[in-house]
């Protein structure tokens, strides 16, 4: 087991509740961005941030 992801609870369109197994980097930027953009539902925050880490270690890459 991967001691650097933590299981994080999301809501599903049916109202479910499903618990997904993410890096702690991203459920962290996840809780953050969630923090500045309350609007934000579990599900698109934690898209984000994956999304914001990729190009972040893309750009890294490239230097």
């Amino acid at each position: 087991m991967n001691d650097d992801t933590i299981f994080v609870p999301v809501r599903l369109p049916s109202g479910a509740v499903r618990r997904l197994r993410v890096p702690k980097q991203i459920a962290e930027m996840a809780n953050q961005l969630q923090k500045e953009n309350p609007d934000l539902d579990d599900t698109d925050a934690l898209h984000e941030a994956k999304l914001r880490l990729e190009n972040s270690r893309a750009m890294d890459a490239q230097q």
